[in-house]
């Protein structure tokens, strides 16, 4: 059972399983090509299954006493009867389950992690805590529906940008600016440079950010030799990195016109220059098709963590489509990973 957009099979076989436990699919031709074979199919008068349906067996043990009755165990009986045929055999590995919630401090975040890496909640398959690097990512972008867990997301990583700037000697301090006019971030990063909860001050505030910018580019025409000499600067870098943590994308859109638009120039390079943004945005059809600075993020290869949305919006991040999921879950979607996600809370 789960989502058919999700399934190996083809779509119109994978709707047709029923739903209910123990009903499944095989593939008749090999998982690698499942969807192939649906296409193959249509092509022939009479095609050949893409696939078989099946339905799994419980286990089941009858046992003889001694007066020549049958005994039949249920299925945790069966279980127990078998597992005790082999005492010496290594136990199953029990499947990954996220929790519901967990905080911050729960997360097993390794000894030797990166001191530069923020971190967003935990994966599901390996159980390991997944990591939003500034440094290799660039940016973020949190999709969702409204009370997925959007605000929250964020939450979390303001919270560790503020211990940064709490723990960084001033020439390198994180500059943190906060667009939050739902006021759902308020006083999640008390260090913050400015926190725009009107917009109105959006204006300004970008203004000064794209300065900041506008200071780290080269600028006029260089030799090679110059060039070079800047690269090795940079690899040392003397800046501070600049944070812009957005709640709702769409709350400082204007009469077609993005409070954002000056910073567009920055974002593919954003990585290289030390400009990393963090932003949520409510999920809509063809979101990552639009102008602003969602499309940008997703080109420089910024991650998605995709939370609960409609199924019927499709292709909201590649061929992805909506799916619904608990609070504080999402779906990881980086450029080579996919890991479904349990948010943490702030401790």
């Amino acid at each position: 059972q789960g989502e058919f957009i999700n399934s190996i099979m083809g779509t119109y076989a994978a709707q047709a399983v029923p739903t209910f436990p123990g009903r499944g699919l095989v593939s008749a031709t090999g998982t690698g090509l499942a969807r192939r074979a649906a296409t193959v199919t249509m092509e022939k008068s009479i095609p050949a299954p893409e696939s078989h349906h099946l339905l799994f067996a419980a286990p089941w043990v009858a046992l003889e006493s001694v007066n020549g009755q049958v005994r039949e165990l249920d299925t945790a009986g069966s279980c127990a009867q078998i597992n005790a045929m082999y005492p010496n055999a290594a136990p199953a590995a029990a499947l990954p389950v996220l929790p519901s919630s967990l905080r911050l401090a729960e997360l097993p975040i390794p000894d030797a992690a990166p001191a530069d890496v923020l971190w967003v909640g935990l994966r599901e398959s390996d159980q390991l805590a997944q990591q939003f690097s500034p440094a290799d990512d660039g940016h973020l972008v949190v999709l969702g529906e409204k009370g997925c867990g959007r605000t929250a997301t964020l939450e979390v990583l303001g919270a560790q940008l503020a211990d940064k700037i709490a723990s960084t000697p001033p020439p390198l301090q994180p500059l943190v600016y906060v667009f939050d006019t739902r006021q759902g971030l308020l006083g999640t990063v008390p260090g913050a440079r400015q926190y725009v909860y009107e917009v109105g001050q959006a204006g300004a505030v970008v203004a000064e950010i794209h300065g900041l910018l506008a200071s780290r580019s080269t600028g006029g025409t260089l030799s090679q030799e110059e060039l070079l000499r800047l690269r090795a600067e940079s690899s040392q870098q003397s800046y501070p990195d600049i944070y812009v943590l957005v709640d709702n994308l769409s709350d400082f859109r204007e009469n077609y016109g993005d409070a954002f638009d000056p910073l567009a120039g920055f974002v593919e390079r954003g990585a290289a220059i030390g400009f990393h943004v963090i932003a949520s945005q409510i999920a809509e059809q063809g979101i990552m098709q639009t102008r602003g600075l969602l499309p940008l993020m997703r080109r420089a290869g910024a991650p998605v963590l995709l939370m609960s949305t409609d199924p019927s919006l499709v292709n909201l991040v590649g061929k992805q489509r909506g799916q619904k999921l608990p609070p504080g879950r999402g779906l990881w979607l980086g450029r080579d990973d996919r890991m479904m996600v349990q948010v943490a809370q702030n401790d």
